[in-house]
């Protein structure tokens, strides 16, 4: 299987163009993929290109992150965890420390009485 990602970037948004092919089919069906490209039109002031710089925000994260959004959200995920940890492993390190103590007095040896 084949999966080609094409997003169209606008103004306010982007439009998706996912194509799903077999190996063998793909040469008949670019030319498909490519005519619906060619018949995608943004509306006069909602292309991409025409950002205007005083009246529009820019995104908090970039292109990249655009086209890399698995990526992204993926190290999303590990950078929240990684927050966590810090936040957290003063607490982490004191259930350990109780954890093994409770572990130690379980298996420790009574010693027998004079």
């Amino acid at each position: 299987m084949i999966n080609y990602n094409t997003y169209a970037l606008g103004r306010e948004g982007y439009f998706a163009l996912d194509l799903v092919t077999d190996e063998k089919a793909i040469a008949a069906d670019k030319p498909h993929a490519a005519k619906l490209l060619a018949a995608l039109d943004y509306k006069d002031g909602k292309r991409y290109e025409d950002f205007n710089a005083s009246s529009d925000r820019l995104a908090e994260f970039g292109l990249a992150a655009l086209v890399g959004g698995v990526v992204a959200k993926k190290l999303g995920f590990l950078a929240l965890i990684g927050v966590a940890f810090l936040k957290f492993w003063k607490l982490a390190l004191v259930g350990l420390a109780v954890a093994a103590g409770a572990v130690t007095k379980l298996f420790k040896r009574k010693s027998a009485p004079s």
